[in-house]
Order: structure tokens, then C-alpha cells, then sequence
């Protein structure tokens, strides 16, 4: 059997070298890939409603003591595609970058986004702080073409979706308008200078 060699390209950079090619600089060629780490078991094989949807992200933040963020990549039919706690914070915040929050769904070939994020305190109302994170997030998205459909706040036995509070998504009937209870549509973007609908 044939002997792998771990870094081939040191091989190559040394020959480079012997005949006395003048290189400043080597770059590294990568290869990016995501890792399972492990499986949830999920009751609904598509995320169609606000109540799925925070079903989903209590899977990875039920037992979370400190605030931590989840993204849940979907494809173009509302099905989770994976799930990746991307930051981890304090009791009280959980700062976050919007690379991270997009690194994992450019990875996961994603249609759209679904993000969750916990209270430790039990309560779900969102901070100005949680609301203004919403709208960067929103914004990014639409830019990159993986739109954020929501942003769901976990509190102990209650939920907010940011999608229902700013009119991101449609009800079926005046009872679930009444209740509160959101349906999520296909995947849109929108055009962040008009805000038209692509």
C-alpha cells in the first residue's frame, strides 16, 4: 500500500526552491467544509409555523445558562437543513458578528435562515439591543441573498418571533392573527435600497 504524504505541498515549495525560483510569498489553498457533530431528533419534517420553529431551537437552547445564538439553515422547501450554535455569551448578552451568522449557511448551501437566541432570565421580550441585531441580520441577508425569515427569542415557557413583530410574515386566518400565530412562506429577498420584494 502506497504511503499518503500529509502535506504534499511542502514537497512542491521545496522544489520550487532548489531551482531557485525567487518566492516571496506561499498562499495557502483551503478547503472549507462543515463537520456533524451530532443529530436532533425533530418532530416536523418542515418548519411552516412560528410554533415549529421555536420547537426547533429549544432542542439546542433548552438547557443553555448563559445567552447563546443557533442558526438553523433551511432549504427552499422550509426543511432544516442543520442546526450550529454560533456564539455563546454571559447571563445577560451574547455578542455576535454577522460572519458568523452567515459563514455556516454559505457552508450549508442554505435557502434561508432561522435564528434563535435565549433569555436566561425566562423572560422573551427582546432587548433594543436583540431588535437592532435583527435588522443588520435582515439586512445582510437580503444582500447575500439568504434571507434571515426570522428571529425567534427563547424565554422559560415563552417564545417572541421578531418576524411576526416587524410584519415579515402572513397569518392563514383571523384567529391566528388573533393568537399570535405566524406561517412562514417560501424564502424572499428583497431589495435593501427599496425594500421591494425580488
Amino acid at each position: 500500500m502506497e504511503e499518503r504524504k500529509e502535506e504534499p505541498w511542502k514537497e512542491e515549495r521545496e522544489q520550487w526552491q532548489r531551482k531557485g525560483d525567487d518566492l516571496d510569498t506561499f498562499i495557502p489553498v483551503i478547503r472549507l467544509s462543515a463537520v456533524r457533530e451530532k443529530e436532533v431528533r425533530y418532530s416536523s419534517r418542515k418548519v411552516t409555523t412560528v410554533e415549529k420553529a421555536a420547537e426547533l431551537g429549544r432542542l439546542l437552547l433548552d438547557d443553555a445558562d448563559r445567552e447563546c445564538v443557533v442558526v438553523c439553515c433551511m432549504d427552499t422547501g422550509m426543511k432544516p437543513l442543520s442546526l450550529e450554535r454560533i456564539a455563546i455569551g454571559t447571563i445577560s448578552e451574547c455578542p455576535l458578528n454577522m460572519r458568523e451568522v452567515f459563514k455556516h449557511a454559505v457552508l450549508s448551501n442554505a435557502a434561508c435562515l432561522l435564528v434563535f437566541h435565549n433569555h436566561p432570565s425566562g423572560e422573551a421580550e427582546p432587548s433594543e439591543e436583540d431588535i437592532q441585531l435583527t435588522r443588520q441580520m435582515k439586512k445582510a441577508g437580503d444582500l447575500m441573498g439568504i434571507p434571515v425569515i426570522d428571529h425567534i427569542i427563547l424565554g422559560d415557557r415563552e417564545y417572541v418571533s421578531l418576524a411576526e413583530r416587524f410584519g415579515w410574515i402572513r397569518t392563514r386566518k383571523a384567529t391566528e392573527v388573533a393568537e399570535g400565530r405566524g406561517v412562514y412562506g417560501p424564502p424572499q429577498t428583497s431589495d435593501p435600497c427599496t425594500g421591494k420584494v425580488l
